[in-house]
């Protein structure tokens, strides 16, 4: 019997759950036993992640360039760009139906990280239904994002888009909620709704964790692995450092690890400056290694984000490893975080934040309990083979 044939159009330019999401699902068992090719732009931070940790010797990597996914500094280039969007993504679907022309496949998966714009993914769904496949399907991880130009543009794309598609597949219930509410999608198609929640890689083989950070030997650990951006909440874990005394200080360091626009490092940086926090805070960029390895270097794991994580691998992955975990409670994190699980404190509530890392600090034994339970629980329930499971079940 013939390996079906999959193609996953994955447009992106940072390194993040989408590209974690999509590692995790191509190693997975279900999916080892297909022919895949993930098309990519050339531009995308994630490619070698890709290349370095899929595992599945099933998969081509291959990059696309189109004048859609253009990013540029210049203000009137940006301009341009911006009023001549819809033309731009006319000229993105006939470039994809060239594309797809010479690929062979049987269905095909857009994978976008967030919606609500002129995606390129979306684009490629029009070219592919234009050269006669039907077996169409869209993936979406994070919140809406309003465009602010050619809304009206934007929800008529949506409106057409949803016959050619088999299903829109959500990693939550809070994204689902979020797409749903704001764009052009109509809940008469309610039955192409499907909601199949990420799923974290169970490695049965141990790795050696070799030493990160120079610390003192009693130094106590703390990281907050993500993109360095105000609603990452790495301002409210500085703020909530600074409120601890001078003996508690003493005994941690914080490392946040992550890369962020200038505007964003020189905000964090002046908050360390004004908070004198040099010697307890370490602001890192992203470190290129298995983030098992990273993790396992730290003895608690916070995450602070204020408004909607679409999944928030960091914690899940935390939760696997045995690590004690601080986080706030939004968007689909809602649906795999709970009392049992995680020590869940409210967006920018520095001062729970500041209590719990005491609490830990002086109870370690309890945390380290806790941290058991969740590793077991989300092994079993939120694991990449239920996920792939899930998605070889609805895609057919």
């Amino acid at each position: 019997m013939r390996k079906k044939n999959y193609l996953i159009i994955y447009e992106n330019y940072l390194y993040g759950g989408t590209t974690t999401h999509l590692i995790n699902l191509v190693n997975s068992k279900e999916f080892k036993k297909t022919n895949i090719t993930i098309l990519t732009n050339s531009d995308n931070e994630g490619v070698k992640d890709l290349k370095k940790n899929v595992k599945n010797n099933k998969v081509q990597i291959k990059l696309f360039d189109t004048l859609n996914g253009h990013v540029s500094k210049f203000f009137l280039i940006k301009l341009f760009l911006l009023i001549f969007k819809p033309l731009i993504f006319l000229i993105s679907i006939i470039q994809f139906k060239n594309y797809l022309k010479n690929l062979d496949y049987d269905f095909l998966i857009a994978n976008c990280g967030g919606y609500g714009n002129f995606r390129t993914e979306v684009a490629s769904i029009i070219a592919s239904k234009i050269n006669g496949k039907n077996n169409n399907y869209l993936l979406i991880h994070h919140k809406y994002r309003k465009p602010i130009f050619w809304r009206f543009v934007v929800i008529f794309v949506d409106y057409i888009i949803q016959d050619f598609l088999k299903k829109i597949i959500f990693v939550s219930n809070a994204t689902k909620r979020s797409i749903i509410e704001n764009s052009g999608f109509n809940r008469k198609f309610e039955d192409k709704f499907l909601v199949i929640h990420n799923g974290i890689q169970v490695r049965k083989k141990k790795i050696r964790i070799k030493r990160l950070f120079n610390t003192k030997k009693n130094i106590i650990k703390i990281g907050m692995l993500s993109r360095i951006e105000k609603y990452k909440g790495q301002a409210d874990l500085l703020k909530s450092i600074n409120e601890l005394n001078s003996v508690i200080k003493k005994k941690i360091v914080v490392f946040l690890i992550g890369n962020g626009s200038k505007k964003d490092i020189t905000y964090i940086k002046n908050i360390i400056n004004e908070y004198t926090l040099k010697n307890n805070v370490k602001l890192l960029k992203r470190i290129n290694e298995n983030s098992e390895i990273i993790i396992k270097n730290l003895d608690l794991v916070i995450s602070l984000t204020r408004d909607f994580e679409g999944f928030g691998y960091s914690i899940a992955e935390a939760m696997l490893y045995k690590v004690p975990i601080i986080t706030t409670n939004v968007g689909g994190s809602k649906e795999f975080l709970n009392s049992k699980t995680a020590n869940i404190v409210k967006p920018k509530d520095c001062k729970q934040i500041r209590k719990l890392i005491i609490d830990f600090i002086n109870k370690r034994d309890k945390w380290k309990k806790k941290a058991l339970y969740s590793s077991k629980f989300i092994s079993k329930k939120f694991n990449s083979e239920i996920m792939s499971q899930k998605f070889m079940k609805s895609i057919r």
